[in-house]
């Protein structure tokens, strides 16, 4: 099964990573590390490969298939002659047996992680941004067999970093469908707990400690509710931590070559994820270039530090100088990357002088609860001092909805670092380095995430703080571990893992046990605090209705459209949308661009106009900005539902009131 295919590529890598680190680096890391560089090898494989195949306009399924077999090849062929040569001679490995809590603590993750996987496996991905721009870039480049920027309405869909939504693109290919598009944020989380996982053993935890930190992060409810999405942040979390566990491996062991190139590939692809990686890699970079030796060994300083950016370097590039030729900077059009960072000195000011106020609204949707008059006294106070520091805010501060991926806080997980940061205070053994080192270099990427990127202070912005939360998880079992010994540990992991069950059963658009008025199959009733599920279960719910579960208003319009298309016969369909109108529900329902259709934007804002396609005819056109319009672009309306409008026909010119 060809989808396999990357899979099988990230498990014949190990051995081969594991030939090529040298010993005491592996035994500082343990397995973890084998891994880290397996996943961080394999990514920059798919990256720079699918960069190839997009300069050549060539990704396609064959190609594809064609390149993660040739590297499943060039890794299995050596190995197998090798071994016809002189078998190898594997040892037996022993493990202690497990106590009761840590065979339940292995149980209850399996049973998370399993049903995590059905869900990402069964639902089609209906978050809002997906539909707006994640998944809809992954059909425009599937259509177009490139990266290459094209016209579209949204801005997003173009100078937002690549690397989760291409790896989505050639799991599409790979399968012919949208089927495993989720996978990429699965298997972030467990490449996130291993990680996790690892961080901890290099903090001297033992085994119970690095169960409790894997505990912590897993039962983050951000985490768990992205985990069958196909938003970005876990992937974002994955690299971050896998960047941060090199540079505490090199604090053990100077890192080798392979292992400092498995830092550079991860800080590499972080900043080919998200934006918001700019911010966290940078104070990763900070401290690795703080812990050099420059005085000592100068050139070999230089050497190493070169080769990480390097790596950097090498990954971005196709997607910077896209933008650059794009847009004219590497990032996307300055105003575009100005309304989401701070791009100048100007704009930094009044941000530092409400620097208290913006930090407390940032912590503030963490602890929306279902409580009304405690959300309306923590909104007041921080309105209240906003007004003190002289503005003024007129939108929400936090709004109550614990288990939608957009909006989920993790309250327990902040009181629980706020008792950490005590913890730290007053404990010498809790404060030893690396731990306080990793406490400040967190806390420090919280502090400047505030001051840097605007988005992360709303109430939609919870999501961009998961990263952080995952790094801190090896922080909080260093720390409780002062405390507990190892058996209530490995009790405390049991307990945690239970507590992120919730978010798994009643994900608000993606749940197994839907919570609904009338309920009828893997239903119950709504329950009183915790509100409505959108849909009803994932295996019960046709695929449909789950696509549909955040945008319903459209929903009739959409699938009216659809089916007026298939019974028409036309395939090349133009679209005159709005930047906050998803198109990709349209490629779903159309099942574009495998099925035959085209589909491009023939409208968008002047700046990108020049992107659009000016050969193309579409003998369709779908808008939702169109009114009481009749005509078209020269074709006449046929379907008028809701907002949406089909306009078909032939003679389509590029002259709207033609």
């Amino acid at each position: 099964m060809p989808v396999l295919l990357p899979l099988a590529f990230l498990l014949l890598l190990i051995p081969w990573i594991r030939r090529l680190q040298a010993p005491a680096a592996r035994a500082a890391g343990g397995w973890q590390s084998t891994a880290l560089l397996a996943a961080t090898a394999a990514g920059a494989f798919h990256a720079l490969t699918l960069e190839g195949l997009s300069l050549a306009g060539a990704i396609r399924t064959s190609t594809v298939e064609a390149v993660w077999l040739a590297g499943c090849l060039l890794l299995a062929v050596p190995q197998i002659l090798a071994l016809r040569r002189e078998p190898r001679r594997f040892g037996s490995t022993t493990f202690s047996r497990p106590t009761a809590p840590e065979a339940a603590f292995l149980v209850l993750l399996g049973v998370l992680l399993g049903g995590l996987l059905l869900v990402a496996w069964v639902a089609p991905s209906n978050n809002v941004d997906s539909l707006l721009y994640h998944m809809a870039r992954v059909v425009h480049w599937a259509q177009n067999e490139s990266l290459r920027p094209y016209g579209t309405a949204y801005g997003h869909q173009l100078w937002n970093p690549p690397f989760a939504e291409s790896l989505i693109l050639s799991l599409r290919l790979l399968w012919g469908g949208d089927r495993p598009a989720n996978l990429v944020q699965w298997a972030a989380l467990v490449g996130a707990l291993i990680g996790v996982s690892g961080v901890a053993r290099l903090l001297g935890l033992s085994r119970a400690g690095r169960m409790l930190a894997v505990a912590f992060a897993a039962a983050l409810p951000m985490a768990v509710l992205q985990a069958t999405s196909t938003q970005n942040d876990l992937v974002t979390g994955f690299w971050l931590v896998a960047a941060t566990y090199f540079l505490i491996l090199d604090r053990k062991q100077p890192l080798g070559r392979v292992e400092r190139v498995g830092m550079g590939v991860a800080l590499g692809l972080g900043l080919l994820t998200k934006g918001t990686y700019y911010v966290y890699g940078a104070v990763v970079g900070v401290w690795y270039l703080i812990t050099r030796r420059w005085r000592a060994e100068p050139r070999r300083a230089v050497a190493e530090v070169a080769s990480i950016a390097a790596c950097v370097v090498v990954l971005n590039l196709g997607y910077w100088s896209r933008n650059l030729t794009a847009s004219g900077t590497p990032l996307g059009p300055a105003q575009w990357v100005a309304g989401h960072s701070t791009a100048t000195l100007a704009s930094l000011k009044p941000r530092l002088v409400l620097y208290l106020p913006r930090l407390l609204r940032s912590l503030a949707p963490h602890l929306a609860g279902p409580w009304q008059p405690l959300n309306a006294a923590i909104d007041g106070a921080v309105k209240g001092l906003y007004r003190a520091f002289g503005s003024e805010i007129n939108t929400p501060i936090l709004v109550w909805g614990w288990n939608h991926e957009d909006t989920a806080g993790n309250p327990l997980h902040l009181l629980l670092i706020g008792l950490t940061l005590v913890g730290l205070a007053v404990s010498p053994s809790a404060r030893r380095r690396p731990v306080a080192d990793l406490a400040l270099a967190v806390t420090a990427a919280y502090l400047l995430m505030v001051l840097l990127i605007p988005p992360a202070i709303t109430t939609v912005g919870v999501r961009l703080h998961l990263p952080l939360f995952l790094l801190w998880s090896p922080v909080f079992a260093a720390v409780a571990m002062a405390w507990l010994n190892d058996r209530w540990a490995a009790r405390l992991s049991v307990v945690f893992l239970l507590l992120g069950f919730p978010w798994l059963l009643f994900n608000a658009t993606r749940p197994v046990i839907g919570l609904r008025p009338d309920p009828g199959a893997l239903q119950i009733p709504c329950l009183r605090g915790l509100g409505c599920t959108r849909i009803g279960s994932v295996f019960e719910e046709p695929p449909a209705e789950i696509e549909f579960a955040n945008i319903r208003p459209l929903e009739k319009g959409y699938r009216a459209v659809a089916q007026q298309l298939v019974a028409s016969g036309c395939r090349d369909v133009g679209l005159r949308i709005d930047s906050s109108d998803p198109e990709y529900p349209l490629w779903y329902l159309l099942e574009a661009p495998q099925s035959g259709f085209r589909i491009e934007a023939i409208y968008t804002t002047p700046d990108l106009s020049p992107l659009l396609d000016r050969t193309f005819q579409p003998c369709a056109i779908v808008c939702t900005i169109c009114g009481d319009r009749t005509r078209l672009h020269g074709l006449g309306l046929t379907i008028r539902q809701g907002v949406v409008r089909l306009f078909q026909g032939d003679g389509f010119t590029w002259d709207e009131d033609g």
